[in-house]
Protein backbone atom coordinates (compact mmCIF):
# COMPACT_ATOMS: atom_id res chain seq x y z
CA UNK A 1 0.00 0.00 0.00
CA UNK A 2 2.73 2.47 0.95
CA UNK A 3 4.59 1.57 -2.24
CA UNK A 4 1.48 2.38 -4.31
CA UNK A 5 1.12 5.75 -2.63
CA UNK A 6 4.80 6.57 -3.16
CA UNK A 7 4.55 5.45 -6.79
CA UNK A 8 1.54 7.71 -7.43
CA UNK A 9 3.09 10.58 -5.50
CA UNK A 10 6.32 10.45 -7.52
CA UNK A 11 4.37 10.21 -10.78
CA UNK A 12 2.33 13.27 -9.81
CA UNK A 13 5.51 15.16 -8.93
CA UNK A 14 6.98 14.33 -12.34
CA UNK A 15 3.80 15.44 -14.10
CA UNK A 16 3.48 18.68 -12.15
CA UNK A 17 7.16 19.49 -12.63
CA UNK A 18 7.08 19.03 -16.39
CA UNK A 19 3.85 21.04 -16.69
CA UNK A 20 5.53 23.84 -14.70
CA UNK A 21 8.70 23.71 -16.78
CA UNK A 22 6.79 23.91 -20.08
CA UNK A 23 5.41 27.24 -18.92
CA UNK A 24 8.97 28.51 -18.69
CA UNK A 25 10.77 26.98 -21.67
CA UNK A 26 10.34 24.88 -24.82
CA UNK A 27 9.94 21.15 -24.17
CA UNK A 28 13.15 20.23 -26.01
CA UNK A 29 15.14 22.32 -23.52
CA UNK A 30 13.81 20.46 -20.47
CA UNK A 31 16.42 18.10 -19.07
CA UNK A 32 15.79 14.98 -17.04
CA UNK A 33 18.22 16.15 -14.36
CA UNK A 34 16.18 19.32 -13.95
CA UNK A 35 12.90 17.39 -13.74
CA UNK A 36 14.30 15.04 -11.09
CA UNK A 37 15.77 17.87 -9.03
CA UNK A 38 12.57 19.94 -9.06
CA UNK A 39 10.36 16.89 -8.42
CA UNK A 40 12.57 15.78 -5.53
CA UNK A 41 13.18 12.32 -7.01
CA UNK A 42 16.17 10.47 -8.42
CA UNK A 43 16.59 9.24 -11.99
CA UNK A 44 15.79 5.65 -11.03
CA UNK A 45 12.39 6.76 -9.77
CA UNK A 46 11.75 8.63 -13.01
CA UNK A 47 12.69 5.53 -15.02
CA UNK A 48 10.17 3.44 -13.07
CA UNK A 49 7.51 5.59 -14.71
CA UNK A 50 8.90 6.52 -18.12
CA UNK A 51 11.73 5.48 -20.43
CA UNK A 52 12.71 9.11 -20.97
CA UNK A 53 11.17 12.57 -21.06
CA UNK A 54 9.85 11.99 -24.60
CA UNK A 55 8.05 8.83 -23.41
CA UNK A 56 6.34 11.06 -20.83
CA UNK A 57 5.28 13.43 -23.61
CA UNK A 58 3.99 10.58 -25.77
CA UNK A 59 2.02 9.21 -22.82
CA UNK A 60 0.23 12.55 -22.37
CA UNK A 61 -0.41 12.96 -26.07
CA UNK A 62 -1.99 9.48 -26.09
CA UNK A 63 -4.14 10.38 -23.08
CA UNK A 64 -5.38 13.45 -24.91
CA UNK A 65 -6.31 11.36 -27.97
CA UNK A 66 -8.08 8.73 -25.85
CA UNK A 67 -10.09 11.36 -24.01
CA UNK A 68 -11.26 12.95 -27.25
CA UNK A 69 -12.11 9.55 -28.74
CA UNK A 70 -14.20 8.78 -25.67
CA UNK A 71 -16.10 12.06 -25.90
CA UNK A 72 -16.53 11.68 -29.68
CA UNK A 73 -17.99 8.22 -29.29
CA UNK A 74 -20.68 9.62 -26.97
CA UNK A 75 -21.56 12.74 -28.99
CA UNK A 76 -24.40 10.90 -30.76
CA UNK A 77 -26.00 10.19 -27.38
CA UNK A 78 -25.57 13.64 -25.87
CA UNK A 79 -25.74 16.18 -28.66
CA UNK A 80 -23.55 19.17 -29.40
CA UNK A 81 -24.16 21.33 -26.34
CA UNK A 82 -23.87 18.60 -23.74
CA UNK A 83 -20.79 16.97 -25.32
CA UNK A 84 -19.01 20.30 -25.83
CA UNK A 85 -19.85 21.46 -22.30
CA UNK A 86 -18.52 18.18 -20.92
CA UNK A 87 -15.26 18.60 -22.88
CA UNK A 88 -14.85 22.24 -21.84
CA UNK A 89 -15.56 21.33 -18.20
CA UNK A 90 -12.83 18.69 -18.43
CA UNK A 91 -10.51 21.42 -19.70
CA UNK A 92 -11.33 23.63 -16.70
CA UNK A 93 -10.77 20.76 -14.25
CA UNK A 94 -7.38 20.06 -15.85
CA UNK A 95 -6.50 23.61 -16.83
CA UNK A 96 -2.72 23.36 -16.37
CA UNK A 97 -2.63 20.18 -18.45
CA UNK A 98 -4.67 21.64 -21.33
CA UNK A 99 -2.76 24.92 -21.28
CA UNK A 100 0.47 22.94 -21.49
CA UNK A 101 -0.83 20.82 -24.38
CA UNK A 102 -1.94 23.88 -26.32
CA UNK A 103 1.22 25.88 -25.58
CA UNK A 104 3.77 26.43 -28.32
CA UNK A 105 6.43 25.53 -25.77
CA UNK A 106 5.08 21.97 -25.54
CA UNK A 107 6.07 21.58 -29.19
CA UNK A 108 3.23 19.28 -30.17
CA UNK A 109 0.21 19.56 -32.41
CA UNK A 110 -1.76 16.89 -30.56
CA UNK A 111 -4.11 19.34 -28.85
CA UNK A 112 -5.07 20.91 -32.17
CA UNK A 113 -5.61 17.49 -33.74
CA UNK A 114 -7.72 16.30 -30.83
CA UNK A 115 -9.93 19.37 -30.62
CA UNK A 116 -10.50 19.52 -34.37
CA UNK A 117 -11.37 15.80 -34.49
CA UNK A 118 -13.89 16.23 -31.68
CA UNK A 119 -15.35 19.41 -33.14
CA UNK A 120 -15.76 17.85 -36.57
CA UNK A 121 -17.91 15.10 -35.03
CA UNK A 122 -19.91 17.58 -32.98
CA UNK A 123 -20.44 20.04 -35.83
CA UNK A 124 -21.51 17.29 -38.20
CA UNK A 125 -24.11 16.19 -35.63
CA UNK A 126 -25.26 19.73 -34.85
CA UNK A 127 -25.59 20.88 -38.44
CA UNK A 128 -26.87 17.52 -39.70
CA UNK A 129 -24.57 17.82 -42.68
CA UNK A 130 -21.85 15.82 -44.33
CA UNK A 131 -20.56 18.80 -46.36
CA UNK A 132 -16.87 18.65 -45.50
CA UNK A 133 -16.38 22.35 -46.27
CA UNK A 134 -19.02 23.41 -43.75
CA UNK A 135 -17.69 20.96 -41.17
CA UNK A 136 -14.09 22.20 -41.56
CA UNK A 137 -15.14 25.87 -41.56
CA UNK A 138 -17.25 25.71 -38.41
CA UNK A 139 -14.93 23.32 -36.57
CA UNK A 140 -11.98 25.64 -37.07
CA UNK A 141 -14.04 28.69 -36.10
CA UNK A 142 -15.03 27.02 -32.83
CA UNK A 143 -11.42 25.91 -32.34
CA UNK A 144 -10.45 29.59 -32.57
CA UNK A 145 -12.95 30.44 -29.83
CA UNK A 146 -11.59 27.66 -27.61
CA UNK A 147 -7.98 28.71 -28.26
CA UNK A 148 -8.81 32.27 -27.24
CA UNK A 149 -10.65 31.00 -24.16
CA UNK A 150 -7.60 28.94 -23.14
CA UNK A 151 -5.22 31.87 -23.76
CA UNK A 152 -7.34 34.13 -21.53
CA UNK A 153 -7.14 31.60 -18.68
CA UNK A 154 -10.68 30.24 -19.16
CA UNK A 155 -12.38 33.19 -17.48
CA UNK A 156 -15.81 32.33 -18.92
CA UNK A 157 -17.63 29.20 -17.82
CA UNK A 158 -17.81 26.16 -20.11
CA UNK A 159 -21.54 26.83 -20.44
CA UNK A 160 -20.91 30.39 -21.65
CA UNK A 161 -18.38 29.20 -24.24
CA UNK A 162 -20.72 26.43 -25.38
CA UNK A 163 -23.57 28.93 -25.77
CA UNK A 164 -21.31 31.24 -27.77
CA UNK A 165 -20.28 28.35 -30.05
CA UNK A 166 -23.91 27.26 -30.49
CA UNK A 167 -24.91 30.79 -31.46
CA UNK A 168 -22.15 30.90 -34.09
CA UNK A 169 -23.52 27.72 -35.66
CA UNK A 170 -26.98 29.19 -36.25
Amino acid sequence: MADDIRFLRSKNRINNTIVTLTKEKPFHKIRLTEVCRMAGINRTTFYKHYQDIYAWKEHYEDNCRKGVEQISSHCHNYGFEQALTYFLQSMVENQDFYQMLSSEKFESNVMNECIITLLEHLVEEKLKTSDIWDIKFYSNAIKGIIDYWISTEMKQSPEEICLLCSEKLK
